[in-house]
């Protein structure tokens, strides 16, 4: 296996350059409004087999809105950072993404960019360990009848999970965190509109992948890597009031709270509550609040 492996490197390095389509790895963002969204994305190109090396000093443009237009070009590994200004106006806009290789080959993407008051109370969610999200239309029904209506009844309706999010979002914005690679955050986002969860910027919680680097004698090496990439204490600076943080396992409670988050513990892990605020279910978390 590890020769076939071996084998199959050397092979991908000899084609390198036969040309395949790009792949822009952009998050979805969020920032205070009036100032700037701290950026990171990263191109790479699909060149043979399954690696997609990295495309270095390539220029990328942002944009947002009627907004300047910024530029930044990719480091040795394909990322580029960039501070992009943001509107005055809270609300969703789209981040925009370009670039043009020097053959014409163009490439374009947009995210959404949440833009919140500087003061706004949030609260972050731990996405994987929300039960699983509806997929039957009834929760949308019922929250639609106590939209439309005012039929509190209907609460009895909605799942657990979905009643205690729209309850806390009355009140607070909601930032979903999650452990699914950056690529499938664009559906998870989509479902999460579309089954009418309270609406948040879906971002990475905990990065597990590989990815392609330059080795000995310029052949390609293949790096493994499993480790916390969250934004928590970034976020707190732009977010003073990013308090509280939703989860339901031991490490995710021990990561808010080094964060510096109150970490609300849902279910029924062992873990000592003196550490942390305990909500054995999801239907507690709903009738109590945080």
């Amino acid at each position: 296996m590890c020769r076939l492996m071996r084998v199959l490197l050397v092979l991908s390095a000899a084609l390198a350059g036969c040309g395949g389509e790009y792949v822009l790895t952009a998050p979805e963002q969020v920032a205070p409004a009036g100032e700037q969204a701290r950026t990171v994305v990263r191109l790479q190109q699909r060149d043979v087999l399954f690696l997609k090396p990295a495309v270095r000093e390539a220029p990328l443009s942002f944009t947002v809105a009627d907004g300047p237009l910024r530029a930044a070009y990719t480091d040795s590994d394909g990322y580029a950072a960039l501070n992009v200004p943001v509107p005055d106006e809270p609300g969703l806009y789209d981040l925009y993404i370009d670039y043009q290789d020097d053959f014409g080959e163009e490439l374009s993407k947009s995210v959404p960019l949440y833009v919140w008051d500087r003061d706004a109370e949030i609260v972050a969610v731990d996405l994987d360990c929300l039960p699983g999200l509806e997929s039957d239309g009834s929760a949308v029904e019922a929250l639609q009848a106590v939209e439309e209506d005012g039929e509190s009844g209907d609460l009895l309706r909605l799942p657990p999970a979905f009643q205690a999010l729209h309850t806390i979002a009355q009140d607070a914005k909601i930032l979903y965190m999650t452990q699914a690679d950056i690529s499938e955050h664009a559906e998870i986002g989509r479902r999460l509109r579309e089954q009418r969860w309270p609406e948040g910027p879906v971002l990475l919680w905990q990065y597990r992948g590989w990815s392609v680097s330059e080795g000995p004698w310029r052949l390609p090496s293949i790096e493994f890597e499993d480790r916390w990439v969250h934004q928590l204490e970034v976020l707190r600076e732009d977010f003073p009031n990013l308090r509280i943080g939703i989860c339901c396992d031991e490490r995710a409670a021990k990561i808010l709270t080094e964060a510096g988050l109150e970490a609300v513990l849902v279910g029924d892990a062992d873990v000592p509550d003196d550490y942390y605020t305990r909500r054995t279910t999801w239907s507690e978390l709903a009738e109590t609040g945080l």
